[in-house]
This record gives structure tokens, sequence and C-alpha cells, in this order.
């Protein structure tokens, strides 16, 4: 903690080894398959802030690497080496900034709102790292902002989330590609959405 509690940091190092990790094979049918085969070492680090600029305003910011790789793995498929490939779904950097305001009123009640960014860098699906399994890299952008009285456990929010309307995928499938008849596809994210959800808890 810093500048008299108002700024807070953590940081976080961290080394994994891996032996016998899980990962998917394709033998020479294309067909697919789960094997505890290879090694892998995940290194990396993630940092936190959070500033508390005055009585109504919080900033918050998040930074995160990793370096993913797989160690010997020949056997990935019958005609790949994926050794020192990147490990599935393990982007390089990921980050995060939101900004959030909260300014209470008589009676209990509290008015709120909130912008939030992130950030993904481009991450594959596959052990192979397919340019055809690349999920790219994906930035969104959230509003929210609302009123809550906690003596109720009432809260109104207006709400949207992905404002830029980015086009990005979170899941993509592929059985054609070894060589064999199957089907393809692609799952989107949730485009720009808007509306208003109500909240009870008791």
């Amino acid at each position: 903690s810093l500048l008299e509690e108002r700024l807070r940091s953590n940081l976080a190092v961290f080394y994994l080894d891996y032996k016998d990790i899980q990962t998917a094979v394709v033998d020479e049918n294309g067909n697919s398959r789960i094997e505890n085969g290879p090694t892998a070492e995940s290194q990396g680090f993630e940092l936190e802030l959070t500033y508390l600029m005055n009585t109504y305003f919080r900033g918050m910011a998040a930074v995160g690497y990793t370096d993913a790789t797989y160690g010997d793995f020949e056997g990935c498929s019958s005609v790949d080496d994926c050794s020192g490939n990147t490990l599935p779904r393990s982007p390089d950097w990921t980050g995060n900034l939101s900004l959030v305001a909260t300014y209470p009123m008589t009676n209990g009640w509290e008015l709120f709102s909130s912008a939030n960014y992130s950030y993904r860098a481009d991450t594959n699906l596959s052990s192979r790292n397919l340019p055809e399994l690349n999920l790219g890299e994906v930035e969104l952008l959230n509003f929210q902002a609302g009123v809550r009285v906690e003596e109720y456990g009432l809260e109104l929010q207006l709400y949207l989330n992905n404002a830029t309307d980015e086009e990005y995928y979170t899941s993509i499938s592929d059985h054609t590609l070894g060589g064999a008849f199957g089907t393809s596809g692609v799952r989107y994210g949730p485009p720009k959405t808007y509306g208003a959800r109500l909240t009870y808890q008791f």
C-alpha cells in the first residue's frame, strides 16, 4: 500500500513445471483424443493496481504476461512436431482498465457507474498451433450505471456491453484438418448488447 493507502498493488510471479500434461493429439486418421503426454512450462507475472482518487472515484488496472510452452512433443499428430509450441488458450498478454464511481445519497440510496476496457492477445486452440484455430486478439469496452439500496437488497442497473460492437470468436472447431470428412464452425462472442437488470438479494 502506498500514498497513505490510496494506492494498492498486488504482484504475483509464477513458474509451473508440468509432467505428463493432458493434451489433445491427432492420429493418422484425423481423429483427436486426449492423452497424458509431454512436459510443459508456464511462467509469467500478474500485476494489479487499485487507486482511490477521492471519495467518489476508484481506478483499477491489471496486466498479465504468460509464456507457456510444451517441451519435447513429437507425437502430437502424424505430421507435426509440437515441441516448443504455445499451450492452447494461453495468450501472452492480457490487460484490464476500469473506472468506478459511487455517489451516496440520502435514505441509503447510492448511485454507481463504471467503465471497463479489457484486452486479450491472440491465442490458439490447438497444441499444433494451427493458424486456422487462432482466436485473434480481443478488445472489449463495457459500461454500466444504476442505483442500489443496500437496506432492501435492491439494485437497478443499465448496461452496455461490447460498446464498439467488436466481432470476435470464443471457439473454433475444425474436424476437417486431419484430412477426413468432418464439420467446422466458429462461435462468436456477444455483439453490442444493452439493457436493464433488476436484482433483489435476500
